[in-house]
């Protein structure tokens, strides 16, 4: 589970605070990349 808070923004965190958005992405993505991948089938 990953849970991340974009400071100073509401409905629409990539547009108030695109640097925080831009960060959560990342930890996002990087969590997702270092898990091992699931057999297809």
């Amino acid at each position: 589970m990953l849970q991340r808070t974009v400071g100073g923004a509401a409905h629409f965190p990539w547009v108030e605070n695109p640097s925080g958005a831009r960060t959560a992405f990342a930890d996002l993505t990087g969590l997702l990349r270092s898990r091992p991948p699931r057999p297809v089938g």
